[in-house]
């Protein structure tokens, strides 16, 4: 990387203060949304000093009673259900947009009908080894649409701590495994591990800072490896990501400084750039093994929104007033 280039992508990394001032709006939109007096908050994280409002009761972050829902059975640990009370939760996020979608009111989105939605769909990519976890999966007749959603993870995630220990030069164990052959299930597994070395190399050249690109290829081993499950056989795969990006949506508005406005539009299309990147990386790597029925594609939140038929759904003004 040249050095106007990288002053260009430190000019475009998230400050904790531009951080803590979305994360503020979050808290004033879900106030505004649901009524101040009714919902208790922690402001910070358990010993940290970080700003980090979550609210005391899950319930309160969510459009609906998660226990009314046939939804909770898909959130695996309390851990799974603790992350959801974070204003800046994908979880939160992903069930606030999608868990009123059933036959009545299905999702529709690149010409396709889905009339289920599966939440924190599990899948695993090696032999021996903790799952690949995605936010949504999405069944047609004829496609699976699966779906990563990210919300505040790109402001805070460094691609570096996906593959190495704090000393920087070793590798992490959960990274190494992906190098070695013995691990893996799929036929593909020379090429896979090509493709983490590649990734890492890109990583090393800073390509990657925020973009979690090892996530996504852990997926799309996890899609090969379980081709033969219901939702995968004989259908079309689209692994979608999805970005909440906050200078996309009227958030940006709230901001009072113009120089805030400007430093988050930097760290959007620094975000935006790195996912279509990898998103190119990771069609020729399919491009590359002969597989056409799969594919991956990205898309912030507004614009997935807009494409999508969520404004004609009853609960577009809820999404509207908290997240756009």
């Amino acid at each position: 990387m040249n050095e106007n280039a990288s002053e260009l992508k430190a000019s475009s990394k998230c400050s904790e203060k531009l951080k803590s001032k979305l994360k503020s709006i979050l808290k004033d939109r879900l106030e505004r949304t649901a009524g101040a007096d009714n919902i208790a908050f922690q402001e910070k994280r358990p010993n940290s000093n970080e700003y980090h409002p979550y609210v005391l009761c899950v319930n309160d972050n969510l459009i609906k009673n998660l226990e009314l829902t046939c939804y909770l059975n898909g959130y695996y640990s309390m851990s799974d259900i603790n992350d959801m009370r974070a204003l800046r939760s994908s979880s939160a996020l992903t069930y606030n947009t999608f868990s009123m979608i059933d036959r009545k009111r299905p999702l529709i989105i690149f010409d396709t009908v889905y009339e289920a939605f599966h939440p924190e769909e599990r899948n695993r990519p090696l032999k021996n080894r903790r799952p690949s976890q995605i936010d949504g999966l999405f069944k047609s007749e004829e496609s699976t649409l699966m779906l990563e959603m990210k919300m505040f993870e790109h402001y805070d995630h460094r691609c570096s701590d996906d593959i190495y220990e704090n000393k920087k030069s070793v590798l992490k164990s959960s990274f190494k495994s992906y190098l070695e052959e013995e691990n893996y299930e799929s036929h593909y597994a020379k090429e896979f591990i090509d493709l983490f070395k590649k990734i890492m190399h890109e990583i090393k050249q800073k390509t990657f800072e925020k973009y979690d690109i090892v996530q996504m290829a852990k997926h799309l081993l996890s899609i090969i490896n379980n081709r033969d499950e219901e939702h995968f056989k004989n259908k079309s795969v689209l692994l979608l990501s999805v970005s909440w990006l906050a200078s996309r949506t009227s958030l940006i508005d709230e901001l009072e400084s113009e120089a805030d406005k400007r430093h988050l539009k930097a760290c959007d299309d620094n975000i935006e750039q790195e996912a279509k990147h990898a998103v190119k990386m990771l069609n020729d790597f399919l491009d590359d093994l002969g597989v056409d029925d799969i594919s991956v594609a990205f898309m912030d939140y507004a614009e997935f929104v807009s494409r999508s038929n969520l404004a004609e759904h009853p609960h577009y003004d809820y999404l509207k007033a908290r997240y756009l």
